[in-house]
């Protein structure tokens, strides 16, 4: 298990569902939009992955 449980926290539209590797943590998120994302640990607490990719759709589309 991760040093540092984030089951359940949410990070911009991913919430974090269960660990899937452990050396480095891999964590299986879902995002609002219903798609699963895996990410690490690091990229999810610096606020470097928010979603799953639909964030920055959304903002492209909103530019037109």
């Amino acid at each position: 298990m991760a040093s540092s449980d984030l089951t359940g926290q949410r990070f911009g539209r991913l919430v974090a569902i269960r660990v899937v590797a452990a050396r480095p943590t891999r964590w299986e998120c879902q995002c609002d939009c219903g798609n699963i994302k895996v990410t690490g640990t690091s990229r999810l607490t610096s606020g470097h992955c928010m979603s799953c990719g639909c964030l920055f759709r959304d903002m492209i589309q909103d530019r037109w």
